[in-house]
């Protein structure tokens, strides 16, 4: 039976976290080098954005998980830090912990557009996660959006929904100019947390993961979920069972995830994304 006050106090204490990290951030938005790492995408190995941020707000969430007496628990972080070594949790059963401690770090490092620290929790049972909860802090907005279980953090939801798109790479140019046809324009590349989220409160019309962590993908996910929003696989399903498959450094990457604000737009969008023609190899 698992024990709702232990999943509220690590609620508790990510969202407290959350703020202070994000804050600590702050002052060098734009103003800090950044460095590569390699990332292992579809058997391939391609460079990301890191920064010393990015490492140092996840040691520091592993030590106040590790203070707080959070270890019996498997984390799924985005940085190989070292704190890691001990929690002793199970990715394929238990509790997980998801963290992204600079989402957009593209945008961070430029100094233009938005980023997040972000968090979620799962529950697990043979591979397939139930993602409870969510926490993601936007620094330049000094908002706090979260969703534990069927609560979440109240937010206007616009019934006019924008036409922008996010993370539109996967597309060809005959693609982009296919949604550009119909209407859609590119949304300011930044934190994947924040467009799931906005596309969540009607202020994206959709956001495309084209092999993409699975942090990146379903930090978010309880969070659109309180909203009425479900990701979709590229076949068009809507992915209420989410299985992640273990690796020894957290899960391996989804192929293609989906967010639409709306049942129109996703009717309009995913035969896009679908046809071979219009989406990279």
């Amino acid at each position: 039976m698992k024990d709702m006050s232990t999943e509220k106090k690590l609620v508790d204490c990510l969202k407290e976290f959350a703020v202070f990290a994000g804050n600590l951030a702050l002052p060098y938005y734009g103003k800090i080098e950044r460095q590569n790492k390699l990332v292992g995408v579809a058997e391939h190995l391609h460079e990301s954005p890191v920064t010393v941020v990015d490492h140092g707000i996840q040691e520091m969430v592993l030590s106040e998980l590790i203070r707080n007496g959070f270890t019996n628990l498997a984390f799924n972080g985005e940085e190989e830090t070292h704190l890691k070594f001990f929690f002793k949790g199970d990715y394929s059963n238990g509790l997980v912990v998801h963290c992204d401690p600079i989402d957009g770090t593209k945008a961070f490092v430029n100094g233009k557009n938005r980023f997040a620290v972000g968090f979620a929790l799962s529950r697990v049972k043979n591979n397939v996660h139930d993602f409870f909860a969510t926490i993601v802090y936007s620094p330049i907005d000094q908002q706090l959006f979260w969703s534990y279980e069927d609560k979440a953090s109240k937010h206007v939801k616009q019934s006019l929904v924008s036409r922008e798109l996010a993370s539109v790479r996967l597309l060809t140019n005959e693609g982009k100019d296919c949604l550009s046809q119909k209407g859609y324009v590119p949304a300011p590349p930044e934190s994947m947390h924040l467009s799931i989220i906005d596309t969540a409160l009607g202020k994206r019309a959709a956001v495309t993961g084209y092999h993409v962590e699975a942090h990146d993908a379903f930090i978010p996910f309880a969070f659109a979920r309180n909203y009425g929003i479900t990701p979709y696989t590229h076949a068009g399903k809507k992915l209420k069972k989410i299985i992640l498959e273990p690796t020894p450094k957290g899960y391996r990457t989804m192929h293609k995830v989906y967010y639409f604000a709306n049942n129109e737009i996703r009717d309009e969008l995913l035969p896009v994304f679908q046809n071979a023609k219009y989406v990279n190899k």
